[in-house]
């Protein structure tokens, strides 16, 4: 097994079938034995019953017929506008049974169709739908079906059937739901605050906190490790991602610490990189936070702080 949390690389079936042509019942022990260096070993024994041959009930052909349709968890029920940097698709994955519960074999193979049901967010329009891909596929030989579904640049929920047509009947499974979210940050969703808008500093020093609130055009957090940049007229304030809040949680929020330290916001200035910058009023001076939106657009607020 390849070192992975996906659920499927330890889904595994195997068929028991006796090899005398008629006898007496009993009972029959299957062990499965698991071992690894790393996570240590473990054992489970399933016990069954075999019967003997005037015990076995014959099943009608019919029963072994395509019946009805399991439907797995997806490989993600959350996933993200395309190009925000993070998941884009999910894969599906549906087995067909017959009327006892009994997976189909390959000569029993069925076609089915994917439909998808979407409901986008209702306050932004425009974008692409997610899609799913193939829209169409064949059971293999364990009678499962697989599909992917891809984020487009709308959010909101999605649905997802399969879809069985057999002569006189058809098979529709159990929905799949999947959420799309988190689109590129706006302006209009992005908020910039502290905790002290005037405040005493010593050089140098811890000053406030400050902190951003970052969300996209549907009105949702943008992804997580959403990059903010912060910058400073005088002193010194936290930036980047190693040892400093300046990527977004889960909430789409992120927060730095102002340092202090020079220069010091006088009304006569600092120069900075062969230019001055200049203050509105001696002790008054901006910070600034940005991050990137769509395509190349800066997301850029700022605050004036009393030092």
């Amino acid at each position: 097994l390849p070192d992975t949390d996906d659920p499927r690389y330890t889904q595994f079936f195997i068929r028991l079938r006796d090899r005398r042509e008629a006898g007496p019942g009993g009972l029959v022990n299957v062990t499965i034995t698991v071992t690894s260096a790393q996570n240590g070993n473990a054992t489970y024994t399933l016990t069954g019953l075999q019967q003997s041959e005037s015990g076995v009930i014959v099943v009608p052909p019919s029963a072994r017929e395509p019946a009805q349709i399991r439907t797995f968890p997806p490989t993600a029920t959350d996933i993200y506008v395309a190009g925000v940097g993070e998941r884009e698709n999910s894969v599906l994955t549906y087995q067909v049974l017959d009327s006892l519960g009994t997976p189909i074999t390959r000569e029993k193979r069925v076609y089915a169709r994917y439909v998808p049901e979407f409901e986008p967010n209702s306050n932004v329009f425009g974008g692409t739908p997610p899609t799913v891909i193939p829209s169409a596929d064949s059971s293999d030989e364990q009678g499962r079906l697989r599909a992917s579904v891809k984020s487009g640049t709308q959010a909101g929920v999605l649905k997802v059937f399969a879809y069985i047509l057999l002569p006189g009947k058809q098979i529709v499974s159990e929905p799949v739901r999947l959420t799309v979210h988190s689109g590129f940050p706006v302006r209009s969703h992005f908020t910039f605050n502290t905790n002290a808008y005037s405040f005493a500093i010593k050089k140098p020093d811890f000053g406030p906190t400050y902190f951003v609130q970052v969300g996209d055009t549907f009105s949702n957090p943008v992804a997580p490790r959403t990059a903010v940049y912060f910058h400073t007229q005088a002193g010194v304030i936290q930036t980047g991602f190693e040892f400093f809040g300046a990527y977004t949680d889960p909430n789409g929020r992120a927060a730095v610490r102002f340092l202090g330290g020079n220069p010091e916001p006088t009304i006569a200035g600092t120069l900075r990189a062969g230019r001055p910058t200049y203050y509105q009023k001696e002790g008054y001076f901006w910070l600034y936070a940005q991050t990137l939106g769509k395509g190349t657009t800066t997301i850029i607020d700022s605050l004036r702080a009393l030092w």
